[in-house]
């Protein structure tokens, strides 16, 4: 499937089902444009199936970093995919300073989030789908609070700080679910 913009430069260029499969409900491949010709969107699929989506999509033995922009041209983000799979994906505000980031591996995400200032604000870790770790972070980035996760007991620790860094407050908790 095809989309043109009326100047004639591609829009939107999808595949939507799998090698010899089915239709999807949604596209398994996908690059999307704005009309200065800059990518705009990407969606990989296991195998190449559209034009320069086996090099956009790390389908050629190496790991491929993408930007993707806003339709005014602006850096909108950053991802890198090796033989289909999204590996990091980077998110920018509009001045240019990362706003979001996600490094994913096959047992293993971490995800962070910052301020326009660029101040690392929260991080989040999941290993095999269940979050492990959550930090959180003060306006000048100071750790202010902390849980961790075990996949047997469920919530283990909470730590909070100061924003001087002293220890403010922590709880540890038994596999039952009560407070130690």
């Amino acid at each position: 499937h095809r989309e043109w913009f009326e100047t004639g430069k591609p829009k939107s260029i999808a595949h939507w089902g799998e090698p010899g499969g089915e239709r999807r409900s949604e596209a398994a491949s996908r690059i999307d444009f704005n009309r200065d010709g800059q990518l705009t969107g990407l969606r990989c699929g296991r195998e190449p199936l559209l034009d320069d989506e086996a090099r956009l999509c790390g389908h050629q033995g190496k790991p491929q970093l993408t930007e993707l922009f806003t339709e005014r041209g602006l850096l909108a983000s950053r991802v890198t995919y090796e033989r289909g799979q999204l590996l990091l994906l980077e998110s920018y505000w509009d001045d240019g300073k990362l706003r979001f980031s996600e490094e994913i591996g096959s047992e293993r995400r971490v995800a962070r989030q910052f301020a326009r200032d660029g101040v690392l604000r929260k991080q989040t870790e999941r290993r095999n789908g269940q979050r492990v770790l959550e930090q959180d972070y003060s306006e000048r980035g100071t750790l202010v609070a902390e849980k961790r996760w075990s996949a047997s007991a469920g919530l283990e620790r909470e730590d909070e700080w100061y924003l001087n860094g002293q220890p403010k407050r922590s709880i540890t908790y038994e596999a039952g679910g009560g407070r130690t």
